[in-house]
């Protein structure tokens, strides 16, 4: 009988060849990519309990209202301490928005 020999069984994981050049590469990716993956990473390492800043509080009012900041005050509220940002809306209404400075 003529018979084939047996194959020895593929491994689960291939190389390249490349070793650790041929990682890095992959990892590479442009100079923009990079960057963006950094921002990522910044972006993410922020702690949750961080404070909201005099000018996130503007922008989250803004965001809001759709109107145009007049003022942003701290101010407390109860036992929590709170941005009072002051807005006029499109409509012309002069609106008090409350952001909480804790986060």
């Amino acid at each position: 009988m003529n018979r084939a020999p047996a194959r020895a069984p593929r491994p689960a994981i291939r190389s390249d060849g490349g070793g650790w050049r041929a990682v890095r590469r992959r990892l590479a990716g442009t100079p923009a990519q990079l960057h963006a993956g950094c921002a990522l990473l910044l972006a993410l390492s922020t702690p949750a309990w961080a404070d909201v800043s005099r000018d996130q509080a503007a922008a989250a009012a803004q965001r809001q209202t759709g109107g145009r900041v007049l003022s942003v005050d701290k101010a407390e509220a109860g036992r929590r301490t709170v941005w009072r940002v002051k807005v006029v809306t499109p409509r012309g209404e002069v609106r008090v928005v409350f952001i909480d400075a804790g986060g």
